[in-house]
């Protein structure tokens, strides 16, 4: 800008440049717009060639190194369990955009002092359904550490407002939790009480996941891989998780619908420790 205002005649060079921070353009009206740059929360389609599976992203994080990465449900790739390299595009019916490539899942679970455990002999056993993507660069659009984009509540239009909550950290290992929100690009943002926790989640893919929460809270397809996080009430958050399933409680599914999430506290990522605030 300043490079610009230079080039101006000298009658056109009175101004002040002010850093007025993000802007957040008009058309980020909905969950599913283009955004950029590009928070938690927001439309992303995982894959590559038609083979592209729709989710959420859930958070944006910087590694030790401090290199950036988003991380979202693992069984949103086209391969659950192993890093092969899927891809993320964001607005995935928009103008194509890659955005990152997948660099670590969280690692399988081997008790190697039990031999005869089903996890070593039978099934492939982890603690949370999550993998990271590494950011790419020109392509990125720049991630938004710190921030979730905020709809209305029960809704996925952005509150023009207020929209985006900020992250002030991530939810302790053994910290005691009652109520989670949680936000996707199908259902919008919503919130609920926990109505288990450390349960063993079988998905469709014959994974293993130990030690999942599970809330109630209604989620739809797309919604996977969505953020989990704790409400602090003032606008701000801590992250908790990742949306992982769903599934109906009780006899014919009288209990209602029930979402399980892995804990951001269980991924134990190669990478190391994440941070997610900026």
């Amino acid at each position: 800008m300043r490079q610009l205002i230079a080039s101006m005649p000298k009658a056109l060079q009175r101004m002040i440049v002010v850093d007025s921070g993000v802007v957040y353009e008009e058309l980020q009206t909905s969950l599913r717009s283009y955004f950029q740059p590009v928070p938690g929360g927001v439309e992303i389609g995982v894959g590559e060639g038609t083979t592209v599976n729709q989710c959420t992203l859930g958070f944006n994080a910087r590694t030790l190194t401090g290199q950036l990465v988003a991380v979202t449900a693992d069984h949103c790739t086209t391969m659950n369990g192993w890093a092969t390299g899927n891809l993320i595009r964001q607005n995935i019916f928009g103008p194509t955009r890659l955005i990152a490539q997948e660099i670590e899942v969280s690692p399988r679970y081997y008790p190697l002092d039990q031999p005869d455990d089903p996890c070593v002999t039978t099934y492939f056993c982890r603690f949370a359904d999550a993998a990271a993507f590494a950011y790419l660069g020109a392509l990125d659009g720049t991630p938004e550490v710190g921030f979730l984009a905020r709809p209305f509540f029960q809704s996925i239009n952005i509150d023009p407002n207020t929209p985006r909550f900020s992250l002030s950290g991530t939810a302790g290992a053994t910290e005691w939790i009652s109520q989670v929100d949680r936000i996707g690009r199908t259902t919008g943002w919503s919130t609920g009480s926990i109505y288990r926790r450390c349960t063993t989640w079988q998905n469709s893919n014959g994974v293993i996941n130990i030690c999942q929460n599970e809330a109630n809270i209604t989620v739809e397809g797309g919604d996977s891989g969505g953020p989990v996080f704790l409400n602090n009430g003032n606008g701000t958050g801590r992250v908790e998780g990742v949306v992982v399933a769903r599934y109906r409680a009780g006899f014919l599914g009288s209990g209602g619908w029930k979402m399980v999430y892995s804990r951001f506290s269980s991924m134990n990522f190669p990478l190391g420790p994440l941070t997610v605030t900026p």
